[in-house]
This record gives structure tokens, sequence and C-alpha cells, in this order.
């Protein structure tokens, strides 16, 4: 057999192939599909369709920007235009360093300029959303694999107890307003604060107040204040302030979820998501129950269970 002509095309091995009688398509692994015109060259060929073909577990949008946003899959990043549906740019980290950490959180820093994520190497990576250029990594930003003789809960190892329900590395991240502080949680139960410049990158803080993996974290509008979570069922209030030469990450109040019995019938605790409402100043957690829990933040109190 003799190859006339060939071209290595986006997304992998081509898993399907058939024509029309102007077009010839193609179908990749990675849920691209490119068509190329029968009489031109297959160098021509263009990539005019693509989908996620895994499961997409978290999407965010620029703040006060409804135009675009960016979806977190497993091992990628990919960014999508609203108005014609369509993937605008792919991150991945088999392109930039040749290995495939999973990603486990991503957000846009409040200006729009980059597009911060946390991986389960324990690794924090900004990219600008326009190109998908690394600005910088966090090389020690979470440990990816706890030190089970260093870390246990109650006896049981942190790694053995808590592996199934929480990804290992970075967890959750939050930007300040200003952009010039990250707040990020880990697997290993930590809570740090990041100085975020052009050039360097700086840990300020870091506080081990929660007993099990951070499961959410969010900056506060005011940026005064923030608040987390972890898998134990465990919500922490942080000062973010510097009163008197303090520095900031100082806990204000320690609230935990009650137990519930679950489904199943078994008695479970754990929050797995959080979102805080600035204007009633009321917190909303997803519970490992299954169940919508609202709190007080004034006073630490459940107000209702869904």
């Amino acid at each position: 057999m003799v190859f006339e002509e060939e071209v290595n095309l986006q997304g992998g091995p081509v898993t399907s192939l058939t024509h029309s009688r102007e077009k010839i398509y193609a179908l990749t692994a990675s849920g691209s599909l490119h068509s190329v015109e029968g009489t031109q060259p297959l160098a021509t060929a263009a990539c005019f369709m693509t989908t996620q073909t895994d499961p997409v577990t978290q999407i965010v949008f620029p703040a006060g920007f409804g135009e675009i946003f960016a979806v977190r899959s497993k091992d990628e990043i990919r960014m999508w235009n609203v108005s014609d549906q369509k993937e605008l740019l792919r991150i991945s980290l088999q392109e930039h360093e040749g290995q495939s950490p999973f990603c486990n959180c991503v957000d846009f820093m409040p200006d729009g300029k980059s597009l911060v994520t946390g991986w389960t190497d324990g690794k924090i990576r900004a990219f600008t959303p326009q190109s998908g250029r690394l600005l910088f990594i966090i090389r020690d930003g979470h440990r990816p694999v706890i030190n089970n003789a260093a870390s246990s809960v109650s006896g049981i190892s942190m790694a053995n107890k808590y592996a199934s329900l929480v990804p290992q590395g970075v967890t959750c991240m939050s930007p300040s307003i200003d952009c010039n502080y990250l707040l990020t949680g880990g697997f290993d139960g930590e809570v740090k604060l990041w100085q975020i410049g052009k050039q360097t990158q700086t840990l300020c803080t870091s506080q081990r107040m929660h007993r099990a993996p951070i499961t959410a974290i969010q900056y506060m509008q005011s940026g005064e204040q923030a608040i987390s979570s972890a898998i134990d069922g465990s919500i922490i209030l942080w000062d973010m302030q510097q009163p008197r030469g303090q520095k900031p990450l100082q806990k204000i109040m320690q609230m935990d979820s009650p137990p519930s019995k679950a489904f199943d019938g078994s008695i479970v605790t754990g929050i797995i998501s959080m979102s805080y409402n600035e204007v009633l100043r009321q917190l909303l957690t997803l519970g490992l129950d299954r169940r919508v829990t609202y709190w007080n933040l004034e006073t630490g109190k459940v107000i209702k269970q869904l």
C-alpha cells in the first residue's frame, strides 16, 4: 500500500471515518469532528465541532462576563463560547509537560487575565484564557500524597479514610477581589494564603485547623473574611485582616455539620460543596447525606435542612 497523503488530526486516533459527495469527515477519540473537501489536500482538514468525552466536574464564568466559560474535565480544561457554542481553547498538561495529573479545581482571577487551576500532583498552575500559555507554577502548593505516619484522624490515616471521597493534591481555591491573593485548600487538610505577583508567588501563611481534606473555600466579597469546609463536616470562618501585626488567616469561628441519616440508613457527616450569600449572610452546604443545609454565620447555627 502506498500512502499518497497523511495528516495528524487534533484529538488523538481517528475512531470513525465517512464521506458525503463533497466532503470527508473524521471523528477522533477525544470527540473532535474534522472535515475536508474531497478535492482538497488532507492538510486543509479543519475541526468544526468538538464535544466533552469525559464527565464535566466544574463550570466557571469570568466575573461580570457571560460570553465565555471554562469547563474542567479530568486532565484538561476547555474554554467555550456561549453564543456560537464552540470550543475556543483546550489546555492539557500532556501538551505542556508530557504528564496527565487530573485537574481538581479551576477559577478565573477577577480581572479575567488568568485562569488559576489546582491539580492532583499538588501544584497550582495559571494560564492565559486567550492562548492557554502557562503563566506560572506553584510547585509546593499542597502535598499530593499524605504521609500516613504523620496524618491520622482517630487512628485511621487520612489517605485511607478519605481517598475515595476527595481527590488528592490541591482540592479547591478562591482568589481575592483585588487579584493579589489566592486561597487554596488541599487533601492534606491545610488552608494556604498565597500572594500573587507578576513575577513571584509567595506563601504568606498556612493553617491546619481542619482535621480532614478541604472540600471548598471561598473569599467573601469584602475580602475581610473567608470560609472553608472539610469532608469531616467542619466549617471554619477565617479573619483575613492583619490587626496589630498578626498574620491573616486567623480562625474566628468553627461550626460542625450535625450527623444525619443517609438514604441507606447509615449515619454520616461531611461537606462536599458550599456557597455563600453575601446579602443574607447565609451559607449553603451540600453534605454526603445529599442534604442542603442553611447556616446563619452570625450565630453559627443551622437554619434549616432540605
